[in-house]
């Protein structure tokens, strides 16, 4: 629960992990009950870098570098991804840059 305080949010109660933010209420991974902390794990890093494989051609002839392919998808499998076809359609929603 957030409570209005002096023009920012705060949370209501201490124990609260959402962070603070003036006049905005941002939505972290705890509070959808995924711990984000750290480095991604072995198998979704295997994951994004089957995911990247796949997609790396199309992806490259689209303007995206090496490196963007592969941030991307690890970003894309941190948040839940799996199929190629997705993928390649967030990716493209995202842009070949940084």
């Amino acid at each position: 629960m957030i409570r209005r305080g002096a023009g920012r949010l705060e949370p209501a109660d201490p124990s609260d992990r959402r962070l603070r933010c003036e006049g905005v209420a941002v939505v972290t991974d705890a509070d959808r009950g995924q711990e984000r902390l750290g480095e991604p794990s072995p198998e979704e890093l295997g994951r994004a870098h089957r995911l990247a494989d796949e997609a790396r051609a199309f992806l490259a002839a689209e303007g995206y570098s090496n490196e963007r392919i592969d941030k991307l998808a690890v970003a894309f499998v941190a948040d839940g991804g799996h199929s190629d076809a997705e993928f390649v359609d967030w990716a493209l929603g995202e842009g070949y840059y940084d």
